[in-house]
């Protein structure tokens, strides 16, 4: 009760805005009509072929699609995606990193587990803690670096992460094999990427926040994990066009083919960071 009586008194009601927000209804349904034009074709490419008749159709109204979303929201007050943003530097290469590392972010969390029930015949409670290196590593990365990010270079630490992430998949694509070896094969590589991602993918969005005024850090952060969960469904997809086969012996070339996959994406990911950005503080206007 003292509580909410302290509550009372310290808290201040905010007023109310001048305006009412104008929902950007257009640009909502034309963002998900493109980007599931453009996922399902992916998930479905095995069984209907990539060139065929009805994936080839998708394709292109996900192009016109993702067209009128761009469109829309270089004409609308309040889009749901705010391009003038894209004009800080700071804000389009982070952006264009974490929608290549999300690549493959996202999709391993998918392979790691798939392949040690299929290939290695690993059962439930043995492959949730075979992962669990993933999170502990991410967790402790995440909660040191993003300190270290505001006193030294953030840059620096994100692209270090993206490094680490390369270096994570690269090691399963030399070493992953069809006989359980899991302490030298996928271990090290789950602990390396939750290093990585903890002291990557956080910072990123850090650093674009560094570049806008405080008013904008709600639309930064919410295309921030857009992009994120859009680059997510992406690689998931891409990750089973490839996988044609996804248990036994032989469908581990499969797997490789989807490794080597994102390890170009991660690649790809951190060559971007090295696009110069402005080291300046928070603009200003």
């Amino acid at each position: 009760m003292r509580r909410c009586c302290l509550g009372w008194r310290v808290l201040r009601e905010q007023p109310t805005p001048p305006r009412h927000q104008r929902l950007d209804i257009v640009g909502a349904a034309a963002g998900t009509v493109a980007l599931l034009a453009i996922v399902t074709p992916l998930m479905q490419g095995k069984d209907w072929g990539l060139l065929s008749p009805v994936a080839l159709a998708l394709g292109r109204v996900g192009v016109v699609a993702l067209a009128l979303f761009v469109f829309n929201s270089s004409r609308h007050h309040e889009p749901l995606l705010n391009l003038h943003l894209f004009r800080r530097r700071n804000v389009w290469v982070t952006q264009l990193a974490n929608f290549l590392v999300g690549l493959s972010s996202q999709s391993l969390w998918l392979l790691w587990p798939l392949f040690l029930f299929k290939v290695w015949d690993y059962g439930k409670p043995a492959a949730g803690l075979a992962l669990t290196l993933g999170p502990i590593a991410a967790g402790f990365s995440t909660i040191t670096f993003s300190r270290l990010g505001e006193r030294w270079n953030a840059v620096g630490f994100c692209r270090t992460g993206a490094a680490l992430q390369i270096g994570s998949v690269g090691w399963m694509v030399l070493t992953l094999g069809t006989t359980p070896n899991y302490w030298f094969a996928m271990a090290p590589s789950i602990a390396l990427f939750g290093l990585g991602w903890g002291m990557c993918v956080p910072l990123l969005n850090s650093v674009a926040l560094k570049a806008v005024p405080e008013k904008y850090f709600g639309e930064v952060s919410g295309l921030f994990n857009t992009l994120r969960y859009a680059s997510a469904a992406i690689g998931i997809a891409a990750f089973f066009a490839v996988l044609t086969e996804d248990s036994g012996p032989g469908s581990l070339i499969y797997y490789q083919r989807a490794l080597v996959f994102f390890l170009i994406a991660a690649s790809v990911g951190f060559m971007s960071l090295w696009i110069p950005m402005d080291r300046a503080g928070r603009s200003a206007s």
